[in-house]
């Protein structure tokens, strides 16, 4: 990472880090900072996830068009590109890492002739919990 480290930008990075599962915006970062009793302005959360992101360090991806976007620390490559799975019944979100998009979006490009964004895609559904 470039530039300089500072006490936010590494909480923000364990933060991210530590709910790798969890669809984090950048108000619940900025809560989360502000609960920590740090210092921490909005803008400079932004700029430090648009950091993240440009690094491949952090994905931001969006659950759908009443949500603010949500950003995800990259554990691996397989984690890069993963389709999303809301329940529609309690609102959690599952990343379908097992999912083959590869296979999936050469068909519809084969197919169709166009091009998936797996960050933009969402499955919605009933979630195990939710169906029991």
């Amino acid at each position: 990472m470039e530039g300089y480290k500072t006490k936010q930008k590494e909480i923000i990075l364990n933060y991210l880090k530590q709910n790798s599962n969890t669809d984090l915006t950048a108000d619940m970062i900025v809560n989360y900072i502000i609960k920590k009793n740090k210092k921490c302005s909005q803008t400079t959360v932004y700029r430090y996830l648009k950091q993240l992101v440009n690094e491949g360090i952090v994905r931001k991806y969006y659950i759908d068009n009443n949500t603010s976007s949500c950003y995800q620390y990259i554990k691996n490559e397989e984690c890069k590109e993963h389709l999303h799975f809301k329940c529609e019944k309690c609102g959690r979100t599952l990343h379908l890492n097992n999912y083959d998009v590869t296979e999936m979006e050469e068909k519809l490009n084969r197919e169709y002739n166009i091009k998936l964004n797996p960050s933009h895609i969402v499955l919605y559904g009933i979630c195990d919990s939710c169906n029991n």
